[in-house]
């Protein structure tokens, strides 16, 4: 969970103190990081959202509110993945910055990976 609310920070917030180190990404793989992002950071947001609901609010009784725990994961996800390619083709970030976001998004793909081969597995065994 760490690392997504790092991943959403560093999306949003981030910028680079001298415009000279600005660094552009092509087309193509600022649209493969937008989508990969994307899927990644839904993933993730929607199950910190669903086990925060459920610590601090719902607990073990339904609440109507959990219903948009989907729609709200998919829009914050939405809107980091957006900043991510907009930066990219506004110059507005390092490569560093991107070295890190890229490390960041594989990391949380690996870990939604198992996540989501495990669930598969349990549908079909």
């Amino acid at each position: 969970m760490i690392s997504t609310v790092v991943l959403i920070c560093l999306s949003l917030v981030y910028s680079p103190r001298d415009p000279a180190e600005c660094a552009r990404l092509k087309t193509w793989p600022a649209i493969g990081l937008f989508c990969l992002e994307l899927l990644v950071l839904w993933h993730w947001i929607w199950i910190s959202f669903l086990l925060l609901g459920w610590l601090f609010l719902r607990g073990d009784r339904g609440s109507p509110l959990m219903d948009l725990v989907m729609p709200a994961a998919a829009i914050l996800a939405a809107t980091t993945a957006g900043m991510t390619t907009l930066r990219s083709h506004t110059c507005m970030a390092t490569l560093n910055c991107y070295q890190v976001v890229v490390t960041l998004t594989i990391i949380l793909l690996l870990l939604a990976l198992a996540s989501w081969l495990w669930r598969l597995q349990r549908l079909f065994a």
